[in-house]
């Protein structure tokens, strides 16, 4: 039976590599309320227990927790095969998992080094699941995919995979001490060309690729650093967490469907000027 409504996602099965994070889990909850399928794909069983008890309760037989690290493809693997078992099919996959720098009140330093002296195994790790775990997820979903003739694979991206960071607004007390640090920019950017690459690739298939890009989402950041930030968007101020959900829900529902190797901006107009 043909839905009335073109946003809906009900019945749909969603799988969101990095469901516990700030905005994964914002998209876990909001689409589980939308009465579609999910799981919650994530390092942290613990961030899921406590963010997620009320949803479990209500929701008990359409949400649910697999611990998956995304830089392992036999990882991914066995939470494909989870969701299957469970679900019986999958429709979505969200890559929302990423190492990020947060300048929140209780930031990494080190995460925050002069290019000179960053900490080269940092630039590794964060490449190695910014990128090879977006990687090895795409390599992992489009087999089923392509087995099944259709599927939607969504990565979450940055307004950092679009423009440089101005890096005036990580000063503190009006010194440079801090620095956004190149790897997650660098990542970001390349994200966007995996996702065209995987469009290309997969062109004239009903398997669709596209990004997400939000911007800064406020989140127990210093006053001063949320009016410097706010300064750089045209709508002067950060955005919320759930801000993204109308977005998430219309790439995962059937309005999307003709929309592939693209990439949804949603920034508060930082990259307009």
């Amino acid at each position: 039976m043909k839905k009335d409504n073109i946003l809906s996602v009900e019945d749909k099965v969603i799988l969101i590599f990095g469901g516990c994070g700030l905005i994964g889990s914002e998209f876990s909850k909001h689409l589980v309320n939308q009465k579609a399928k999910i799981c919650v794909a994530d390092l942290n069983k613990q961030n899921f227990t406590i963010n997620f008890n009320d949803y479990k309760k209500k929701n008990n037989k359409d949400i649910f927790f697999y611990k998956v690290n995304v830089t392992d493809r036999k990882s991914i693997e066995n939470c494909l095969r989870k969701v299957l078992k469970k679900f019986g099919k999958l429709d979505v996959v969200i890559n929302a998992s990423a190492m990020n720098a947060p300048f929140d009140k209780k930031f990494n330093k080190k995460q925050f080094s002069s290019f000179e002296k960053y900490p080269i195994e940092m630039w590794k790790k964060s490449l190695e699941i910014n990128l090879t775990g977006a990687l090895l997820i795409a390599q992992v979903i489009v087999k089923y995919f392509s087995k099944i003739k259709k599927g939607h694979l969504i990565n979450i991206g940055s307004n950092y995979g679009l423009v440089a960071p101005d890096q005036g607004i990580y000063e503190e007390k009006g010194k440079q001490k801090l620095f956004k640090p190149a790897d997650y920019i660098v990542s970001k950017f390349g994200i966007i060309g995996l996702n065209k690459y995987l469009a290309a690739y997969f062109k004239k298939t009903k398997i669709r690729f596209n990004l997400l890009t939000p911007s800064g989402v406020e989140h127990k950041q210093t006053k001063n650093f949320k009016k410097k930030y706010s300064s750089k968007t045209l709508l002067n101020r950060m955005s919320f967490k759930h801000e993204y959900n109308g977005a998430i829900q219309f790439l995962c529902s059937d309005a999307s469907s003709y929309m592939t190797g693209s990439n949804l901006i949603i920034d508060g107009g930082w990259t307009v000027t």
